[in-house]
């Protein structure tokens, strides 16, 4: 025996025709904005890691045992990500850029000197010693933990 006492279910209300259309529309709009957020978002992606490339010569380096025993220093000390820079003198300017040219899901920390002189990089893989020299502009690229520099650098100091 029942417990609703013989009573009758009323059938679920069919929805109409136009009710499914605005309900599709409202989802294409959304998909559509979503669409194109991401594609404006990778093309900045883009934009940024174009601007942010530099091509030059490899830095001289130093291993830490001989920057310590050549009394060389780098007291202008910051840290970005999880990365530790050092420099003698000169200004600097750091961003994380997207892999790939801006394509892939990681980044890369990219810090542009204007006249380091002397660059040191501690990272969880070591420490890494630069020495551009007086007067070189420098760019530090740290991709999983391991510091590449180049003697070129677009960042200066408007004065």
């Amino acid at each position: 025996m029942s417990s609703d006492f013989g009573a009758r279910r009323r059938a679920a209300p069919k929805r109409s025709l136009k009710v499914w259309l605005v309900i599709l529309m409202a989802a294409s709009l959304m998909m559509a904005i979503v669409v194109g957020v991401i594609v404006r978002n990778r093309e900045a992606k883009i934009a940024t890691a174009r601007e942010w490339a530099i091509s030059g010569e490899p830095c001289p380096t130093l291993t830490p045992e001989a920057f310590r025993a050549g009394g060389f220093k780098a007291p202008q000390m910051f840290k970005y990500d999880a990365y530790a820079f050092g420099r003698r003198a000169g200004h600097v300017d750091c961003n994380a850029v997207g892999t790939k040219g801006g394509k892939g899901l990681g980044s890369v920390v990219i810090c542009q000197f204007t006249s380091p002189i002397v660059l040191t990089v501690k990272t969880p893989r070591g420490e890494y010693v630069f020495n551009p020299g007086v007067g070189h502009a420098a760019t530090v690229q740290v991709e999983d933990g391991a510091p590449r520099c180049v003697l070129a650098s677009k960042f200066t100091v408007a004065g």
